[in-house]
């Protein structure tokens, strides 16, 4: 249930009436399912902004574009509780599934249409995976692609957040991937993170460890890919503090 929460390419609302069609819960589940949600993040909005009142008085109302992929896009992640936090405007250009390539569009029309403050960018969890020996989108092209991000966000006036890609618990991946057509490591992650590095230093920006989450397997679904309930809420916090810093 709870990845039916995560935007698509559609962007599909988050409806009783839409998942009814699509999930096997009668309505009755269906609605408690989503009030358990809500009083997840309602929860966590409040105990960020206890916590976090100064970082989050540097973003009131702040316009900030998200590029991301399902870490990004889960609508229980980090970027609905911030978003509600800091009452920021967003503009969610996230897409589960999604590679850096699928997000170029987006990236160049809302920097453009919207000026935002802030343009936020966690993005290479698909691009990097390997599917038949390959990766899905090679790193010359990821390389090319983020550069058109940064370069479009900063045209338009936004200061950008660069965020590594998260790792992997590789034991979790294997077993639920079919290792013979779709494969992850840290060490593979590592090599795009390392064009991440490169673009941020050309460019002065700072860029976001994730580092931080390795070997804390709590932090993960079983998956090994996707952040938990926890995970999201102490990425929120990390997104918290590095936003505000912009500001400082």
């Amino acid at each position: 249930m709870r990845f039916n929460l995560h935007n698509s390419v559609g962007h599909f609302p988050v409806s009783v009436d839409i998942f009814e069609r699509l999930l096997p819960y009668d309505r009755a589940e269906l609605i408690e399912e989503l009030e358990d949600f809500e009083a997840i993040q309602k929860a966590r909005v409040e105990r960020l902004k206890e916590k976090y009142a100064l970082e989050i008085e540097r973003l009131q109302h702040k316009k900030v574009v998200f590029l991301g992929d399902s870490i990004s896009s889960d609508n229980l992640g980090y970027r609905s509780s911030v978003t509600r936090a800091a009452g920021l405007e967003a503009y969610d250009a996230t897409i589960s599934g999604g590679v850096s390539s699928m997000l170029l569009h987006d990236a160049r029309m809302l920097a453009e249409r919207q000026r935002p403050d802030v343009v936020s960018i966690m993005v290479g969890s698909n691009d990097s995976v390997m599917i038949d020996g390959l990766h899905h989108v090679g790193i010359a092209e990821y390389e090319r692609n983020l550069r058109q991000m940064v370069s479009w966000a900063r045209t338009y006036g936004a200061a950008v957040l660069l965020f590594e890609i998260p790792p992997v618990i590789e034991s979790r991946f294997e077993k639920h991937f079919s290792p013979n057509r779709k494969s992850q490591s840290n060490q593979n992650i590592q090599s795009y993170n390392r064009v991440l590095q490169k673009i941020a230093k050309e460019n002065q920006i700072a860029v976001i460890s994730n580092r931080w989450l390795a070997n804390q397997p709590e932090l993960f679904e079983p998956d090994g890919i996707h952040l938990s309930v926890e995970g999201q809420e102490l990425f929120a916090e990390k997104w918290l503090i590095a936003a505000s810093e912009l500001f400082s």
